[in-house]
């Protein structure tokens, strides 16, 4: 079969073999951290080596050690996601006291553990347009540290493409794992994209969705992910997953009102991109009236649906939280099991990152993106202190939150594989079909 009419079956509804074995795969079975050591499955010897001592697996040397260089990093790259846990200090004041003789306090294991995964949720916006920037400097830190796992990338960031690559090759220096550099690029000129500034121009969603020719549609959009992984970009947040209601009917980010329309040309946005090696995201509305975007959402699964999904949270005024978390659900329904990120209102007023956290995971988001942290730096440890006080009060269950980061995961997971050359996953000219509805 020509590829032209491989991509066209695959986009218009081909059965994808990997997508069945992915759906079969078991969700995350992780175990408390507060539970006994004896819950815990034995390790062996290269689990030891790789992150077992430092995380105190009683079956490995030096278990009372604390987390070493680039093991938390190895850590995470498990699925499911071990847990940390120490030796049996954790469970005898006798054995605790003796290792904080100075009476400081230490935290507890659900602390520990989310100071240990609680930036791997976290993506913020930045201050600054070149390296030498302090809003740079800042931002890298906070990649170094694991403070956030990635930043947004937004018009004041950057002149031209010239000046893009350098900020982003400068961002990618201060991580041992590839950090999740997020653009918005859903099609269109708008000015900070413009060809006299050294891009490429591409039509809009709704001039795609009028053309109404998919194998155009993915040409264009792996042309589109081609420039921006050129750029250093690794995750694109593209057009509207929604099927366009009346008032949305002139919008250049909705490709159309008729649901299989949208999940065709979402699906040939997401093939596109990971063609190139660029993660997709697309924006998602919260709307009373869902069913056509569901169905679209549904159609898309079965081909290949986006790593994730942006929902802009209205004001806690605006949607009280059974509402949200209703919503979310029956995306979950609907078969999205990727990436739910929960884009921050903003605002005038203050506001406390930290208790946003906490509430968009509450009603099932998975990431965080807050455009407007003051730093990235300083959103990582407030979300930390907000979560742990949320888990120790009842408000917000520890499993919510190692489910949130097993999904987040799959971002850092599949950047991972195309860094070490493993196929396309789910573009396609890989072997297999990874991703769809993952």
């Amino acid at each position: 079969m020509k590829p032209g009419l491989i991509l066209w079956a695959a986009i218009f509804g081909a059965s994808l073999a990997q997508a069945a074995a992915l759906a079969q795969t078991p969700a995350n079975s992780w175990r408390s951290p507060q539970g006994s050591l004896s819950e815990f499955p034995l390790l062996g010897p290269d689990d030891c080596r790789n992150y077992g001592a430092g995380y105190g697996y009683a079956e490995c040397p030096g278990a009372d050690e604390r987390p070493k260089a680039g093991q938390r990093d190895a850590a995470r790259a498990v699925r499911p996601p071990l847990p940390m846990r120490r030796s049996a200090a954790l469970t005898s004041p006798a054995m605790i006291s003796d290792a904080s003789p100075s009476g400081e306090d230490q935290p507890g294991p659900v602390e520990q553990r989310l100071r240990e995964i609680a930036g791997d949720l976290l993506l913020a916006g930045f201050e600054g347009r070149s390296p030498s920037d302090a809003g740079t400097l800042q931002a890298g830190a906070a990649l170094k540290s694991g403070a956030i796992a990635g930043l947004l990338i937004d018009e004041g960031n950057f002149g031209d493409a010239a000046g893009l690559r350098s900020l982003t090759g400068f961002l990618k220096s201060q991580s041992e794992t590839p950090p999740i550099l997020l653009a918005e690029r859903p099609g269109g000129v708008p000015p900070q994209w413009a060809p006299g500034r050294g891009f490429k121009a591409f039509p809009t969603a709704a001039e795609i969705g009028v053309r109404a020719d998919a194998l155009d549609a993915f040409n264009r959009y792996r042309d589109m992910a081609a420039e921006l992984s050129s750029l250093g970009v690794n995750l694109n947040l593209g057009p509207s997953a929604n099927a366009c209601t009346d008032a949305e009917a002139d919008s250049d980010d909705c490709f159309g009102s008729a649901p299989p329309h949208v999940a065709a040309f979402g699906t040939a946005f997401n093939y596109g991109h990971h063609d190139a090696h660029v993660l997709t995201a697309l924006r998602y509305q919260l709307s009373a009236d869902a069913g056509a975007s569901l169905e679209a959402m549904r159609d898309m699964v079965r081909r290949l649906a986006p790593d994730a999904l942006v929902i802009a949270l209205p004001d806690a005024d605006e949607a009280p939280p059974e509402y949200l978390a209703a919503a979310l659900r029956l995306l979950r329904e609907a078969g999205f099991d990727g990436v739910i990120i929960a884009r921050l209102p903003t605002s005038d007023a203050p506001t406390d990152f930290g208790e946003a956290t906490v509430q968009a995971l509450a009603v099932g988001a998975d990431m965080v993106l807050a455009a407007e942290a003051p730093s990235a730096e300083d959103f990582g440890e407030r979300a930390v202190e907000a979560l742990n006080a949320a888990v120790q009060s009842g408000r917000l269950a520890m499993p919510r939150i190692e489910d949130a980061h097993s999904r987040a995961g799959q971002l850092q997971d599949r950047l991972r594989s195309w860094t070490n050359g493993v196929g396309t996953e789910g573009g396609l000219t890989s072997s297999t079909d990874g991703g769809a509805g993952r």
